[in-house]
């Protein structure tokens, strides 16, 4: 693995607008700036503290790392590890997505490790954690089990966004018994790496690559949701900073009604939570692992008035383990819409579907 050394710079790099069909991935390195976006407001937990594990409830670390190879192909590397006592389980995925017939992927189970604190699981083919002590700082993962291999690591190196305003939102489970998700992201950080395709090694392009990463966590169970992950630029000249959008929509525990909110971050530590309605379209695709069915086309209307349509790439990104006992769809999408007034968005990002479980 070659030394993880960035630069940070001061300023962000405008890119120009890509095709949705070709999208172009570009870091943000202009720092997470905690004192200047974060110190000020009246934070719900300490984002230093966030990063070590909590016992006896439910933790997420989950990457998403958008990367061109040095074979001129873009790739979607998907690195997860849940644990805390309720649900342990590890899980990766590769996709092509300039030849999209290649996509692999993994979901495993592991026994729960008493005493572990830090973010630092490592398990037979498969490890997550920090790289040193500073728990802001840069991330490695790896996976050389089964056909997904790779070996990546990224800096917080993006100002984050506080799911829902302030990084906490309720969900309501049941009419007796809903609890308190608590979720930050860092939408770009700046990623080396490589990754084994066949018997080949592809290198990482580190100025247009980046990873996205989530912190998520919460007492009980919360599943059953669909969650958008989306960059976006709009104008018709294309030469503004992607807009990062993380879209939440759950079904309300009260009654049939859904939950739906995106916290968009406009800029760097300027972020606002819209109000949005999801629609989906098309057929869907049958899981032949799970039996599940899940939408491949969505339409999402914000509050504002911008309509985004949604599509995913292929129909099989689901992350299953062989028995289909705990699966999710991870799938890349493109995206296109307009503002209210008409001006055009485009962009690309990830759709995340999690069922029901029955584990």
């Amino acid at each position: 693995m070659r030394s993880f050394n960035f630069l940070m710079a001061t300023g962000l790099t405008i890119p120009l607008l890509a095709s949705a069909g070709n999208p172009r991935f570009w870091p943000d390195t202009s720092g997470i700036q905690y004192e200047r976006h974060l110190a000020p407001l009246p934070s719900l937990y300490n984002l230093s503290d966030s990063q070590s594990l909590y016992t006896n409830i439910a933790n997420s670390f989950w990457s998403t790392s958008f990367v061109l190879g040095s074979d001129g192909h873009e790739y979607l590397v998907i690195s997860h590890v849940l644990g805390g006592n309720i649900l342990n389980i590890y899980r990766a995925s590769v996709l092509d997505i300039t030849d999209p017939s290649y996509f692999k992927q993994y979901s495993s189970f592991y026994n729960t490790t008493s005493g572990r604190t830090e973010l630092d699981f490592s398990f037979d083919g498969y490890y997550f954690g920090l790289v040193g002590k500073d728990r802001l700082g840069s991330i490695r993962t790896y996976s050389t089990y089964g056909d997904v291999h790779f070996n990546i690591s990224f800096e917080l190196s993006s100002p984050i966004i506080l799911n829902g305003g302030v990084g906490s939102f309720q969900w309501e489970v049941s009419s007796v018994y809903d609890t308190v998700v608590k979720e930050w992201s860092m939408p770009a950080g700046r990623t080396i790496g490589s990754l084994r395709k066949g018997d080949k090694i592809v290198e990482f392009d580190s100025d247009k690559s980046f990873t996205w990463y989530d912190r998520q966590w919460q007492v009980g169970s919360a599943t059953n949701w669909t969650w958008f992950q989306l960059h976006l630029q709009s104008g018709s000249e294309g030469t503004s900073y992607p807009e990062k959008y993380s879209i939440w929509f759950f079904p309300s525990g009260f009654d049939d009604s859904t939950k739906g909110f995106a916290t968009v971050r406009e800029q760097s530590g300027v972020q606002t939570v819209k109000p949005a309605s999801l629609s989906e379209r098309g057929d869907p695709w049958l899981s032949p692992i799970s039996n599940i069915k899940y939408a491949l086309n969505w339409k999402i209307e914000l509050v504002d008035g911008t309509v985004l349509e949604i599509a995913s790439i292929r129909d099989d990104q689901e992350l299953s383990d062989p028995q289909g006992s705990f699966k999710t769809y991870e799938g890349f999408v493109n995206v296109t819409g307009a503002t209210k007034s008409g001006e055009r968005m485009r962009g690309f990002g990830l759709v995340e579907i999690q069922p029901p479980q029955s584990v």
